[in-house]
């Protein structure tokens, strides 16, 4: 079965979809680029590894939701 014609409609919704996609991954690449920052100035120096786990895992599964 032929799809059906692009209209003017399903263009800008097939854009807009596509942008709200680079641009939410353009915001995990910066929030976990930043998460030895945060860890640094939330934690400080003590344990870092494992402050950098929790910084990296609420990067990813907090900022999402």
């Amino acid at each position: 079965m032929p799809h059906p014609p692009m209209t003017d409609k399903r263009r800008w919704t097939t854009l807009l979809n596509s942008a709200g996609a680079i641009a939410a991954r353009f915001e995990f690449m910066i929030t976990l680029t930043l998460a030895p920052i945060l860890a640094q100035v939330f934690f400080g120096e003590t344990d870092t590894k494992a402050h950098l786990r929790a910084t990296r895992d609420f990067d990813t599964w907090g900022m999402t939701f």
